[in-house]
């Protein structure tokens, strides 16, 4: 399976990420973001640490979600990650990280984001979750290069049914709805699909985020 690409066919470097700093409720939090493939000299330096980075992110003694680097290092050999976000707290150990996935689940014809990996690594929680920024992040990177698509999506793995279940309230609580099975026809029961809308700034109230401009790194 290769994935769709997020930015545009005239990219010529990309192995720097794009970093900013949003501010929510008192908490500052830094992110950054790769967008796939890496074109550029520190392709294979870049494409390594990351590998590394995103391999071996651990909370409670274990790796999350049970991803190793070698898992990573598959996948971005064969082209099945669109985008890595990092969110982090300027002030607690407390991060979020994904990835992301342009690409047809769905079968439509048209591709759809999907929120893969998604992980917050905490010593104590804080009162504003990164995952919150990290969902906003995905949002400012749908907008910024992928203008036609409405929703984000994510899968929830029906596996364990306690754990799914909540799963299902947590992101119901960040917007999220479940996909109705008409929608999707991966909804084959093995995940529950869900799916949170784009605002449109033009017609939504003014949210209160305060963004610093991110640093372009796409020319």
């Amino acid at each position: 399976m290769v994935v769709s690409t997020i930015y545009k066919n005239n990219v010529i470097e990309n192995t720097k990420p794009v970093t900013g700093k949003i501010t929510l409720g008192g908490h500052s939090f830094d992110y950054e973001y790769y967008l796939f493939p890496l074109i550029g000299a520190n392709k294979e330096i870049v494409e390594k640490s990351l590998i590394h980075r995103f391999g071996n992110r651990i909370q409670n003694g274990e790796k999350c979600l049970h991803i190793e680097e070698s898992a990573v290092t598959r996948n971005m050999k064969h082209n099945e990650y669109s985008s890595m976000i990092f969110v982090k707290n300027r002030r607690y150990e407390d991060s979020a990280s994904c990835s992301l996935q342009l690409y047809d689940w769905c079968n439509t014809g048209k591709d759809q984001i999907w929120i893969n990996d998604l992980c917050r690594i905490a010593s104590e929680k804080q009162t504003i979750s990164p995952v919150k920024i990290l969902f906003k992040v995905v949002e400012m990177i749908i907008k910024k290069y992928t203008l036609r698509l409405n929703f984000m999506n994510l899968m929830v793995d029906n596996e364990k049914v306690d754990s799914t279940q909540i799963l299902i309230s947590i992101y119901q609580k960040y917007g999220f709805e479940v996909i109705p099975e008409q929608k999707c026809s991966m909804n084959n029961g093995k995940y529950t699909l869900m799916r949170r809308r784009i605002k449109n700034p033009k017609s939504t109230k003014r949210v209160r985020f305060t963004i610093q401009k991110s640093t372009p790194r796409y020319k």
